[in-house]
């Protein structure tokens, strides 16, 4: 995996635990960004690893958000030399929601529009494709339901036919507003049909502190951990010690993580803000 995408990866991973909406800016929550609504980019965050000899592995990619009112306006992922764009995601919203997003990845140009009930709970998300005639063309879109504590959204794409069908069903549970369980039907969203069940679990702080997933076509069970550093930040990697320089506003704009095989991680980000 290449080091500039795993940042990406947790949007993507906070995606799938927001149901029927994006929600682009919890990877910089995660990053601990401090007071975002006063934050109008941050970019060219990179990251550097260093091995115990001292060889140097630049990752050759950066990151970059920009912000408004608090909220995630666009990111763009790129190389940095010769300066080359691979990712671009851009939001817009209207009274605080997201009602749309549009992607450029991988040759891709892809929309999604949103939609919501009289609460304000996200209910649909439509999915748009460019044709080769360049037109908008619907290919896939979710929906989803609410009961109790639980969510259920499930997911419709266009078969060989060109007629709707369920592709997959997934059941949030949530504690509170904590999420603590996932369970996927992924054969079209069949109760019968094989699946996979994600557990979450939290200390005292409420910070996630453990992942489990298992599928029941198989005993194979995955299990990730997450540690947390002295900041309250979760790290990806087993660390000895983290260290930070800090700017004025409190936000740190270099992370140095000092891994146990003696080797460490370096990141930086440059912030801009609004006043």
């Amino acid at each position: 995996m290449k080091w500039a995408q795993i940042v990406l990866l947790i949007s993507l991973l906070s995606f799938a635990s927001a149901q029927c909406v994006e929600k682009p800016e919890i990877p910089l929550l995660t990053l601990g960004l401090k007071q975002p609504q006063n934050v109008k980019r941050v970019y060219d965050y990179q990251t550097n690893r260093i091995d115990k000899e001292g060889g140097s592995f630049p990752s050759g990619e950066a990151e970059s958000w920009t912000l408004q009112n608090g909220k995630v306006t666009s990111y763009v992922a790129y190389a940095m030399s010769p300066h080359e764009e691979f990712m671009v995601f851009k939001y817009v919203y209207k009274n605080g929601r997201m009602i749309s997003s549009e992607s450029h990845f991988a040759g891709e140009h892809s929309f999604n529009a949103y939609l919501y009930d009289a609460t304000g709970r996200p209910v649909r998300m439509n999915s748009f494709d460019l044709n080769p005639k360049g037109k908008k063309e619907q290919d896939f879109y979710s929906v989803c339901t609410y009961s109790g504590n639980t969510i259920t959204e499930t997911s419709h794409e266009l078969n060989k036919n060109k007629k709707w069908q369920v592709s997959s069903r997934a059941v949030y549970t949530y504690q509170g507003d904590r999420l603590v369980k996932k369970v996927h039907y992924l054969d079209h969203g069949k109760t019968s049909g094989s699946t996979s069940t994600t557990t979450y679990q939290y200390d005292a702080k409420g910070r996630q502190i453990k992942e489990s997933k298992a599928f029941s076509s198989s005993k194979d069970q995955r299990i990730e951990t997450f540690l947390y550093d002295t900041q309250g930040l979760r790290s990806y990697y087993d660390f000895v010690r983290v260290e930070y320089q800090m700017d004025e506003r409190g936000n740190w704009i270099s992370r140095t993580t000092h891994l146990k095989d003696g080797g460490k991680v370096v990141e930086s980000r440059k912030i801009e803000y609004l006043k």
